[in-house]
């Protein structure tokens, strides 16, 4: 399976966000990577978990600052976090390291969902974050990024 390229069409040009996307995009080219290699099972359980625990925190930046620019889909792009940690863990939960289809279907997932979602959902924000101060906005990353809780989802 083919490894993901940054593509900077997909940058919301607000330096936190797109750092934080761009290590997403090395987690899910990890999964890929352990996918190609055939690596045990407990690999893809940790690459997993990093990745659930890293959008976890990535959303919570994103629905924070969304809140503060006062974005009127915010809402709605929370409904969508939701669907896809939702759809990691099934597919953590059921997924076969050794099913060809089970591993193509993931990564498919994975890249689809990056693609689409930052290049589409995410582009809707850009406008309004862009209100905010670039120092607000690092403040505002570098202060969840730091102190978010282990289990903590941002609609808790």
């Amino acid at each position: 399976m083919q490894r993901y390229n940054w593509d900077p069409k997909l940058s919301v040009d607000i330096e936190p966000i797109d750092r934080q996307h761009q290590t997403l995009l090395t987690i899910l080219n990890d999964v890929i990577d352990i996918i190609n290699t055939n690596q045990h099972i407990s690999f893809f359980e940790d690459v997993v978990h990093r990745m659930v625990t890293y959008v976890r925190t990535h959303f919570h930046c994103e629905e924070a600052l969304m809140r503060q620019a006062n974005y009127p889909k915010l809402d709605e792009h929370i409904a969508l976090h939701k669907q896809f940690i939702l759809k990691i863990l099934e597919l953590n939960q059921n997924f076969n390291p050794y099913s060809p289809r089970m591993r193509s279907d993931l990564v498919h997932f994975l890249k689809t969902w990056y693609k689409g979602h930052i290049g589409n959902h995410d582009r809707d924000y850009i406008p309004y974050l862009k209100k905010l101060s670039p120092q607000s906005i690092k403040w505002l990353v570098e202060d969840i990024e730091a102190n978010l809780e282990e289990n903590e989802l941002p609609w808790d």
